[in-house]
């Protein structure tokens, strides 16, 4: 864990890092409205409380060249396993992350594209390790 309490899942080739993921825990209702406000990803979510802790994803990137080999989709399928594993909901994508700009949350159809490629494939991986919803 990162000093802020930020998993970092990396890939590599040979030394070189050519893939990062960030993941945090959040447990409670305003951490959570911190990373998520969108009325349909709150319901993928569920209800916090009684120890419930959420996977969210802070940041996933992978280096030009390696994307479209399935590099980024393997660190989604780490983070859904560290979350099923430690007994965590999700993960989903935090709409604050590092690299939402990429995705051009609400800033044309084609930023709007990426972002809902985006949740198709984590629900894909998702779905693969039995997760349905949060």
């Amino acid at each position: 864990m990162g000093k802020d309490g930020d998993l970092i899942l990396i890939t590599k080739f040979g030394y070189r890092i050519i893939g990062t993921l960030v993941l945090r825990v959040v447990d409670t209702v305003s951490e959570l409205d911190e990373h998520i406000f969108v009325p349909e990803e709150r319901l993928r979510i569920g209800v916090l409380g009684n120890g419930i802790k959420i996977g969210v994803i802070r940041a996933w990137a992978v280096q030009l060249q390696y994307r479209g080999v399935g590099v980024g989709r393997s660190l989604l399928e780490a983070a859904v396993e560290v979350s099923r594993k430690t007994g965590w909901r999700g993960p989903v994508f935090s709409v604050g992350h590092a690299t939402s700009k990429w995705f051009g949350l609400g800033v044309g159809s084609m930023g709007m594209e990426r972002y809902e490629w985006a949740w198709e494939l984590l629900e894909d991986v998702r779905g693969e390790f039995g997760i349905v919803g949060g």
